[in-house]
C-alpha cells in the first residue's frame, strides 16, 4: 500500500477533486474500449445496457431483483423490463417470481448467457491487456494497485448503498 503523507485539508480536497475529474474522464474511454470490443464479437448487436445487465448478473451470487437491476443501471423499471425481455428472448437470462414475495421478479443468467458472456469477457481482457503492452512494469504495478484500491472502496460504497 501507499504510505500516507500528511497533507493539508485544502491540498487533500484538491487531490480528491483531481482524482474525481480524472475518473470521470477515464470512464467514457474505458466504456468505449470495452464496447468496441463487444462490437467485434458474437454480441455485436447487444446494446450496452443488456451487456451491463449480464455482467451484473454474472457477478451476483444469486438471482437479482429486476427493480434493483434497474436502479443499478440508472434506468426506469419500465425501461429495464424491455432489457430483460430482450435478453430472455435471446436465451441469455430467465425470469422467475420470488418465492418470498410474489410481486418481486428475479433475473438470472442461463448457462448459455454465462458461456456467451465469458467468451466476450475473455476476448475483452485479452484486447485490453494488449492495449497495456506499451506500459512499463512500474506503471502497470501502480495502475493495478490504484484499481484495487478503487474497487475496494467503491465496493464498500455499493454495499452501504444497498443497506
Amino acid at each position: 500500500m501507499f504510505a500516507r503523507k500528511s497533507v493539508g485539508d485544502d491540498a487533500l480536497k484538491d487531490l480528491r477533486d483531481q482524482l474525481a475529474q480524472n475518473s470521470l474522464c477515464l470512464m467514457p474511454l474505458l466504456f468505449r474500449r470495452i464496447f468496441q470490443i463487444s462490437r467485434k464479437c458474437v454480441l455485436s448487436d447487444l446494446p450496452s445496457t443488456q451487456l451491463q445487465t449480464m455482467i451484473l448478473l454474472d457477478r451476483a451470487a444469486e438471482p437479482f431483483c429486476m427493480t434493483q437491476l434497474a436502479e443499478e443501471l440508472c434506468v426506469s423499471p419500465q425501461q429495464f423490463t424491455k432489457v430483460a425481455r430482450a435478453l430472455e428472448e435471446r436465451g441469455y437470462v430467465r425470469r422467475e417470481q420470488s418465492r418470498e414475495n410474489r410481486r418481486m421478479v428475479l433475473l438470472d443468467l442461463t448457462e448459455n448467457g454465462r458461456a456467451v458472456l465469458e467468451s466476450l469477457l475473455c476476448d475483452a481482457r485479452a484486447r485490453l491487456a494488449g492495449t497495456l503492452e506499451e506500459y512499463a512494469e512500474e506503471e502497470l504495478r501502480t495502475l493495478l494497485q490504484a484499481t484495487e484500491i478503487l474497487r475496494t472502496h467503491l465496493g464498500k460504497d455499493r454495499m452501504e448503498d444497498n443497506e
